[in-house]
């Protein structure tokens, strides 16, 4: 268990120039839709507002508004501006990803949140209050979190995207191949993946079925192959546009 310079600078009015390590060039579709980020970004800190406003009006059922508090992040309000990381594949430009980086402190990017996006008994909530292509597209591109609580599931149920049926089995997913990071609500933060042993495993799976709603959220890391790009976005006459794309330097 472990605790837990910039390459080119393509500006918005080049950022056609924009390649891989390879050599190759991204495609226009790719970087059409990283520029669209930025606008589905700040839709999705819209809403989680929203949501908070619904919360503190006691307009939310009951049985979620503590796994709701614990996931909406402080912090929240308008955007004016936004630095987000991304994962850029080599094999296929177009299955970029949003990079989950503690450094970003944007609140829509946090895990909190984007459990919240993930969250079954939101998808409705979500499907009314976003278009649909914005929704499908930050689903995609946001990797999943989950706010650890501890409520029984239905009868045969299963936490969503990870299969077991409570907390205390995380270490069965010990052989997926799969990579998660816990943080804490006492900030603190530990990772587990392939290189874990089955004692760290068992022991962050007996450490979440301890805990109370909220004191803990984890996150999945993706795969780290491919490129991390930084896309730099701003508002110019109401309209959200990528201002820079800057690779990172390996």
């Amino acid at each position: 268990m472990r605790y837990g310079q910039a390459g080119s600078l393509i500006s918005g009015m080049s950022i056609g120039q924009a390649k891989l390590p390879s050599g190759e060039e991204l495609p226009a579709r790719v970087l059409k839709r990283i520029g669209a980020l930025g606008h589905h970004l700040a839709q999705w800190a819209e809403v989680l507002e929203t949501l908070r406003g619904r919360l503190e009006k006691g307009r939310l059922p009951e049985a979620w508004r503590e796994h709701v508090r614990a996931g909406l992040p402080s912090g929240g309000g308008v955007l004016e501006k936004l630095a987000v990381s991304v994962r850029v594949p080599e094999e296929d430009a177009a299955g970029w990803v949003v990079e989950p980086r503690r450094e970003d402190a944007t609140p829509a990017l946090t895990a909190g949140a984007r459990a919240l996006l993930h969250l079954p008994a939101l998808r409705k909530t979500w499907a009314g209050w976003l278009r649909e292509s914005v929704f499908e597209d930050l689903k995609l591109r946001l990797g999943r979190a989950w706010v650890v609580d501890p409520a029984l599931l239905p009868a045969h149920g299963a936490l969503p995207g990870l299969g077991i049926a409570r907390w205390g089995d995380f270490d069965r997913l010990a052989e997926t191949g799969r990579s998660f990071r816990v943080l804490t609500k006492t900030g603190e933060i530990w990772t587990v993946d392939v290189e874990s042993s089955g004692v760290d495993w068992k022991s962050a799976a007996d450490r979440l079925a301890g805990c109370a709603v909220g004191e803990a959220v984890i996150e999945e890391l993706g795969v780290h192959d491919g490129s991390i790009w930084r896309a730099f976005f701003g508002v110019s006459e109401g309209r959200w546009e990528m201002k820079a794309l800057e690779r990172q330097a390996r």
